[in-house]
């Protein structure tokens, strides 16, 4: 490993600007004490209002800005970018899953990879910049996404120098064009799967379920591939007791139809014990009103409550101070939820159905677990006979908080992930990539 100032290149959607990708400030810690120096470079933001740059007090952490200011070609750089792009495109189209859909969109992909044509030259001149060397420089895409595309393409027309790529891999990014069928929607595409495989040196995908389906598809990649697994930090134990009037059940996510939050009243409908809702996370009027309706009517003696989208510190407040008899999630789909895991990090049982990641931190020992198309009625007797039962309570309440201290503390989690990443400028796992 060379003697220099060691750097680390997060290649994200938009993070530091933005209001997604939340999940980095838990891993941000971790990274710039491993890594002299932390590079964010954002392949879908077009524009970097410094206003809106979240991490720009925090000291050796600065942002690469690789769709800004003017890129002029002339026209024999042109005419390399067209037969670049173009290759790439076709390349796509004979080896991708998504033959029929990448060329159908066309029109909206080869313009995309010219932008990344641009941020791949940006990317060139932030390299000079930094005095970026490959012997003490890690590439880490957030996500199995566009920026290996960029880099595949800096890699091929700029740089001499062959950077280290590693990649997480979440939801979406991991299934691709099944994804679609997952969300059950026609126009979901998320494109140039085989160019990402091709250049990327290791995925750290975050879930067992991911890993499996990734192995079963791409099995030529079986070596590039790994799990290393999100987490939650330690915030302690909620300091209040049970013993309220109602049972308290918790709802967290978006209000949108795969979350199927208007199931939550189908199932309280049958249930003996009486029940305060609380749901957590933005929720626009209309389906306010449309799941306190249903709350009303087919739950008299129950209520609901929205506390909105309450933040990192917020969230923790909440567990801290409120009893939650039930933590639920009844999604169609989920990837692997963070939500689950802020849960069990409380030692709150908790109700999931068997989608994709949730049977990885939801089981019978620390909760309920129930098929997706699952009856509301048969899933109210089985919340009913836990609630009558302190102890199995308390013992699922136990495992919960166990699954979170043996599997998804950020604490361990992290330290080994930044670990693992300044551990690819070894000379032997460099070697092995050449």
């Amino acid at each position: 490993m060379s003697s220099e100032p060691t750097t680390c290149v997060i290649f994200t959607k938009n993070f530091p600007y933005g209001l997604m990708e939340n999940y980095l400030f838990g891993e941000l810690p971790f990274l710039s004490q491993t890594f002299d120096r932390v590079l964010f470079a954002p392949t879908d933001e077009f524009k970097y209002p410094e206003s809106g740059n979240r991490v720009k007090d925090m000291p050796g952490i600065e942002v690469i800005k690789l769709n800004a200011g003017v890129f002029n070609l002339d026209s024999k750089e042109r005419m390399k970018r067209e037969k670049m792009v173009v290759g790439l495109f076709l390349r796509e189209l004979v080896k991708s899953r998504e033959k029929f859909n990448h060329g159908k969109r066309w029109k909206h992909l080869l313009p995309r990879l010219r932008q990344l044509y641009k941020g791949a030259h940006l990317l060139g001149e932030a390299v000079n910049r930094y005095n970026l060397k490959n012997t003490d420089t890690v590439f880490y895409h957030y996500w199995f996404y566009n920026g290996l595309v960029l880099t595949r393409i800096f890699h091929k027309v700029i740089s001499e120098q062959r950077f280290v790529n590693i990649a997480r891999a979440h939801s979406g990014d991991v299934y691709h064009s099944d994804f679609r069928k997952m969300q059950e929607e026609k126009d979901v595409i998320i494109p140039f799967e085989q160019i990402k495989w091709e250049e990327v040196d290791k995925v750290h995908v975050i879930s067992s379920h991911g890993f499996n389906y990734l192995l079963a598809h791409f099995p030529q990649y079986r070596k590039k591939m790994t799990i290393s697994r999100l987490g939650v930090f330690d915030n302690g134990l909620p300091i209040s007791d049970g013993g309220q009037e109602r049972k308290v059940i918790v709802t967290c996510s978006t209000v949108g139809k795969k979350k199927r939050l208007n199931l939550i009243p189908e199932i309280v409908h049958f249930m003996k014990f009486r029940v305060k809702w609380i749901h957590i996370g933005d929720a626009n009027p209309e389906s306010r009103e449309i799941l306190t309706h249903l709350m009303n009517t087919k739950c008299p003696g129950s209520e609901i409550e929205f506390t909105g989208f309450l933040k990192g510190n917020d969230l923790v407040r909440f567990y801290k101070e409120n009893h939650v008899d039930l933590f639920a999630n009844v999604s169609s789909f989920e990837g692997i939820p963070v939500t689950l895991m802020d849960a069990a990090s409380f030692g709150i049982p908790m109700l999931a159905t068997t989608t994709t990641g949730n049977p990885e931190i939801v089981n019978e020992e620390n909760g309920l677990l129930v098929p997706v198309d699952f009856n509301p009625e048969v899933v109210a007797h089985r919340i009913d006979t836990l609630f009558s039962d302190v102890e199995a309570s308390k013992k699922k309440s136990l495992a919960a908080r166990k699954m979170f201290e043996t599997t998804y503390n950020a604490d361990v989690n992290y330290a080994v992930f930044a670990a693992a990443l300044l551990s690819y400028l070894k000379k032997d796992f460099q070697k092995k990539q050449s």
